[in-house]
């Protein structure tokens, strides 16, 4: 299963493109789900503001109370996902080319950024002797789009994530 193997590595590109429906992800999804990846699946039409993308992001991931509900926190919380652990993380947002859109350009790219960062942070191991030492942990988001927004979604990404974009098949 070729769409898979980008997400069980513990490196570039964090950020996976595909137009396949949804119910051909979920065999993929399920498969990764098997090896141990926790993976939580977005519906863009629900994250199309930042109140809403925080909603989502605290009930899939079960924030604590605390959450501050803003892009430092999302970064920090979802960098310290220790009541979920897991062999790796996937976020996969369907209708990605929506996300964000009720809200400022600079909005979207920091969520991007956020995820970026995450995701590079993940992919280093962590031994200090401490309890908090982890091995190196694959964290990647896919996107799905519909093929005619592909151009687009691209072109936003092209601008706001640093190590690139994939397309998987």
């Amino acid at each position: 299963m070729a769409i898979v193997n980008p997400f069980l590595a513990c490196e570039p590109p964090w950020f996976l493109l595909s137009t396949r429906t949804e119910s051909e992800l979920d065999s993929a999804i399920s498969y990764l789900e098997v090896q141990g990846i926790i993976v939580r699946k977005f519906d863009g039409l629900l994250l199309t503001n930042k109140s809403g993308l925080m909603d989502g992001f605290t009930s899939a991931f079960a924030f604590p109370d605390w959450f501050g509900r803003n892009w430092d926190a999302l970064e920090e919380s979802l960098g310290d996902l220790e009541w979920l652990p897991a062999t790796g993380y996937c976020i996969w947002i369907l209708n990605a080319d929506v996300v964000l859109c009720d809200e400022p350009p600079s909005d979207l790219a920091s969520f991007w950024a956020v995820l970026e960062a995450v995701a590079a942070r993940w992919s280093k191991s962590v031994a200090l002797g401490k309890p908090w030492d982890r091995p190196a942990t694959p964290f990647h988001v896919g996107l799905q789009c519909a093929p005619d927004r592909v151009p687009d979604l691209s072109r936003v990404l092209e601008r706001s994530v640093v190590d690139g974009v994939a397309t998987v098949r």
